[in-house]
């Protein structure tokens, strides 16, 4: 609610409650603290805060990616900001190792030449 309103403060800090709440009764690699990661890590991007929202993309990548298929869009997306971000910050070995990544998942290949 906060968040489609622009309220980004009291979303992100509802967001941090909800996350901690979670955290404390759900195993955690479960998709609902994926979820949440998802939506705190993109609420920190929108309020420029990169490197945050990076961190928490990059925890809820490993939480999908322990408890849904490599082909999941819940997946794919979280692998495609995380390039996205790396691009433009132009970190461009990072971002092309996350498409990299997001080319395995979706083709079911593996490059495992190095740049």
């Amino acid at each position: 609610y906060y968040y489609e309103k622009g309220r980004l403060p009291e979303a992100i800090g509802t967001l941090e409650e909800c996350l901690l709440a979670k955290r404390s009764f759900l195993p955690q690699n479960h998709p609902d603290i994926g979820a949440t990661l998802w939506n705190l890590g993109k609420a920190y991007e929108k309020g420029q805060n990169v490197a945050k929202a990076t961190e928490l993309l990059q925890e809820c990548l490993s939480v999908r990616e322990s408890s849904l298929p490599a082909t999941h869009p819940d997946v794919i997306d979280v692998l495609r900001t995380l390039a996205r971000i790396a691009y433009n910050q132009e970190k461009y070995y990072e971002s092309l190792q996350m498409y990299r990544r997001l080319h395995d998942s979706l083709t079911g290949t593996s490059q495992t030449e190095d740049l």
